[in-house]
């Protein structure tokens, strides 16, 4: 988000994401895998995914992931009307899960630091898709403003 002083030039500027809808039960009704492209004007991603022909209208809640955030509960309940475009509120991220295991704790911190190089070399961090993952302000570095990132989300430690 461009106003908060974060990274406004991400290097990937396409994101996978999945959604859960979830009846008035809380059960999840579908699983669906799109994917979100970043918009520089208002330094957010958007996106569209199709349900199918086959959902049907009624009220639910989405629940939101990303990859390197835990999952997220989009606000409010939600009026998804068969193939129709339903506009879903704007949902802020919690990021810092380096593991992708919807969690933000020591292991998240142990792959971070394996990747950390600033002063000195990275200690283990051979697996692009571990420095990838560890590269949280995405901007092609694991230093301190990823540490500092890091350090933010840590209070949310786990997803919905």
């Amino acid at each position: 988000n461009p106003s908060s002083g974060g990274n406004s030039s991400p290097l990937h500027q396409q994101r996978n994401i999945q959604i859960q809808v979830l009846n008035n039960n809380n059960q999840v009704v579908l699983t669906k895998d799109g994917s979100l492209n970043y918009n520089q004007a208002s330094g957010n991603f958007k996106g569209t995914i199709d349900l199918g022909t086959s959902f049907k209208t009624g009220f639910y809640t989405v629940k939101v992931k990303i990859g390197q955030s835990l999952t997220t509960l989009i606000p409010g309940i939600q009026r998804i009307t068969q193939n129709q475009i339903t506009n879903l509120p704007q949902a802020i991220l919690t990021g810092g899960d380096v593991n992708n295991d919807n969690k933000v704790d020591v292991k998240d911190f142990n792959f971070l630091m394996d990747c950390y190089a600033d002063l000195t070399a990275a200690r283990n961090c051979s697996d692009l898709n571990k420095k990838q993952g560890a590269d949280l302000t995405d901007d092609g570095s694991v230093n301190q403003f990823d540490y500092n990132f890091f350090l933010r989300e840590l209070t949310n430690r786990q997803g919905q």
